[in-house]
């Protein structure tokens, strides 16, 4: 939790995703010391065991992040694709 906030307190990450990344760290912090909140999370599911389901949704969570990241990059190297057609184009006309 200190590294979010030291990376929110040098802008290098916004608002949303401190607040994001503490509410997930007080949520895992609260479901692993009060064992009874994975029991009813993992019902809730249909899970036999609370370590199953938790298990499960970190899998999960994690599998979204790094699709969400592969299409973060896919659209950082498409606009540093054009950026440098645009610049070869540029220096074609000089």
């Amino acid at each position: 939790m200190y590294n979010v906030y030291c990376n929110y307190r040098e802008r290098k990450i916004s608002r949303m995703l401190f607040f994001g990344f503490n509410i997930l760290f007080i949520g895992i912090i609260l479901i692993t010391s009060f064992e009874y909140l994975s029991i009813t999370i993992a019902k809730l599911i249909g899970i036999g065991r609370g370590l199953d389901a938790l298990l499960s949704l970190g899998l999960l969570i994690l599998l979204y992040l790094v699709l969400y990241l592969y299409l973060k990059l896919k659209t950082i190297e498409k606009q540093l694709v054009e950026l440098v057609q645009k610049d070869a184009l540029d220096d074609n006309k000089r």
